[in-house]
């Protein structure tokens, strides 16, 4: 800036000088047209000093001007100023710069959160007091079925109820609100938010389409029911018979099925086993196997005959529950005093049997079909009822597909062969199958064959032993 002071003091002591000159003239000698030369070359000097001075308050005017109006284009100091504002030059050069880096980030902030906006999946709504619309983004649109709208009255066409929510909605409350769309129902969540922008007050809602929430929350309740239902079925503990032992299981799967089995004292002697499994899951299957044990119980006390029993509950079921749908079944009637199993399966999975004195496995599998599935003559001429002796450490497993079925990560069944395998391993001439011990096995081996996979269907098993003579003393 020295050049810039000492241009500035040459110009006033010019001035001063010519101020002095006018005076010794005026004073001293009459010379009207030299006095007017002077004064006119004073008048100039002033000028072209002001000029001088002015020449960096307008060059910062233009400055400020193109921060105002965001032209950075400019050259701040001409190169007229002399080597003297060289740093100033640079200096608000240097603020230019700054202020276009600021500029071009705000830029990429702003359409960055506009990409957000559109794209997140909460609707967005935003307008003023008079409800012109600011902000409307994609979900909102999707949501309520619409194209772009100028001002929430337009919402009048989706819903009335819309539209007064919106209005009166105000900052922290939330609404919840069911409008029909597109031949579909939807449940909104409604929040709001109210700010100040500009002088103006706005408004801003978001909507969230709550409809798979609740439907989930239903199926959940809906999933809680079924579970307390089902358990309520099975019996509280396992039945203590002479000469016998017997152990059960049923655990459920995340999605409840229809599992069913229970133990019916018949007489002094006898004692009917049954297990079941209706076709389907969650509440629909617990409400028929709930109506299938209510039938099947007061059938049991008319008749020692399995077949008969299935044959009888076959028509209940037939003529109650929906066309496609159908229970399996396997009754059974111990007669603890003969020491003899009388049998008919309705469909269902086979006992598998351990003959303790041919150490020998094998299936009881007699023919029959599902209840429900054929009104009665099918069913009773398909229907097949076998009996056979037990002796000293034979036993019997009962059990529903929820055991064969269980799939591992590669998408195959624990099956048969494996259910066989596992019981094989108690095969011991003087080690009859102890029941809860291959309850817990098959457990087990289940449980590491599925890998952590989650269980897709209700396991439920029974297992029934005689027991030696001796231990009975």
């Amino acid at each position: 800036m020295k050049n810039f002071q000492f241009g500035l003091i040459i110009r006033i002591l010019l001035l001063a000088g010519s101020i002095f000159l006018l005076s010794y003239f005026y004073f001293n000698f009459t010379l009207p047209v030299t006095q007017i030369i002077i004064l006119a070359i004073i008048v100039l000097q002033v000028y072209l000093l002001i000029k001088y001075v002015n020449v960096t308050n307008y060059e910062l005017s233009k400055f400020f001007n193109s921060v105002k109006f965001s032209d950075f284009n400019r050259v701040i100091m001409p190169e007229k100023l002399g080597p003297s504002f060289k740093e100033l030059n640079k200096s608000l050069s240097n603020v230019i710069t700054q202020f276009q880096t600021t500029r071009s980030e705000t830029e990429e902030h702003f359409q960055y959160l506009q990409t957000v906006v559109k794209q997140v999946g909460t609707g967005l709504i935003s307008f003023n007091e008079n409800g012109d619309i600011t902000l409307f983004n994609e979900s909102a649109k999707k949501i309520l079925n619409t194209h772009e709208l100028k001002n929430i009255h337009s919402f009048s066409d989706i819903s009335k109820d819309l539209v007064v929510s919106l209005n009166s909605i105000k900052t922290g409350e939330k609404e919840l609100l069911k409008l029909s769309t597109d031949g579909r129902q939807i449940h909104l969540s409604i929040f709001a938010s109210e700010f100040k922008l500009r002088g103006k007050m706005y408004k801003l809602v978001s909507l969230q389409d709550i409809s798979s929430e609740l439907e989930r929350e239903r199926l959940h309740n809906e999933l809680e029911i079924a579970r307390d239902v089902q358990f309520k079925m099975l019996p509280k503990e396992n039945p203590v018979i002479p000469g016998y032992l017997i152990s059960s299981m049923c655990i459920p799967a995340l999605e409840v099925g229809g599992d069913y089995f229970d133990f019916i004292k018949l007489d002094e002697n006898k004692i009917g086993i049954v297990i079941a499994d209706v076709a389907g899951k969650g509440l629909p299957a617990a409400i028929y196997m709930t109506l299938t044990k209510g039938a099947f119980q007061s059938y049991t006390g008319l008749s020692d005959s399995p077949k008969e029993v299935l044959t009888k509950l076959n028509s209940l079921i037939y003529d109650t529950i929906e066309r496609g749908s159908f229970i399996t079944m396997f009754y059974a009637v111990l007669d603890y005093e003969n020491d003899k199993l009388t049998f008919a399966r309705a469909g269902h999975e086979p006992i598998i049997y351990f003959n303790n004195k041919k150490e020998k496995l094998s299936l009881l599998k007699p023919g029959g079909i599902g209840l429900g599935l054929e009104e009665g003559k099918i069913f009773s001429e398909s229907l097949e009822e076998n009996e056979i002796n037990v002796f000293d450490g034979d036993s019997f497993l009962f059990f529903t597909d929820g055991l064969t079925d269980s799939k591992n990560d590669k998408n195959s069944d624990f099956a048969m062969n494996n259910l066989l395998d596992v019981i094989k391993e108690y095969e011991n001439k003087s080690l009859y199958i102890q029941p809860g011990k291959l309850l817990d096995k098959l457990t087990s081996e289940i449980k590491s064959f599925r890998n952590n996979i989650a269980q897709y269907d209700d396991m439920t098993a029974i297992v029934i032993n005689k027991k030696h003579s001796s231990e009975d003393t």
